[in-house]
């Protein structure tokens, strides 16, 4: 399995856990933002733009480099940067949350 730069353990490309989890989906080409729950059996997509995983995944190594990326920083960081973004593009109808079968 293929892994990359994880955010506190919340932001990774392995497969989600029984737990819900925030993951970016390796096999997406847009880059999709995941929150999977497996007991429930669907999917959140939150957002599917190729510029939020980049600006996210930079972001959090650039902290993860300097040591200043504690659990709860690199949280808050990519919380509030998820936030802003789809508030700033609430009116044209992305970031809402859509439920899909997840494939078994």
């Amino acid at each position: 399995m293929r892994s990359s730069s994880v955010v506190s353990g919340m932001i990774s490309n392995e497969a989600p856990s029984k737990s819900p989890n925030v993951r970016l989906d390796a096999s997406d080409p847009c880059g999709t933002l995941i929150l999977h729950s497996n007991d429930a059996g669907y999917r959140v997509i939150l957002y599917s733009f190729y510029l939020l995983r980049v600006q996210l995944l930079h972001a959090a190594q650039w902290l993860l480099q300097r040591n200043v990326a504690n659990s709860i920083l690199s949280v808050m960081l990519c919380s509030v940067m998820l936030q802003s973004f789809i508030a700033q593009h609430s009116h044209e109808g992305l970031g809402q949350p859509t439920r899909i079968k997840q494939e078994r």
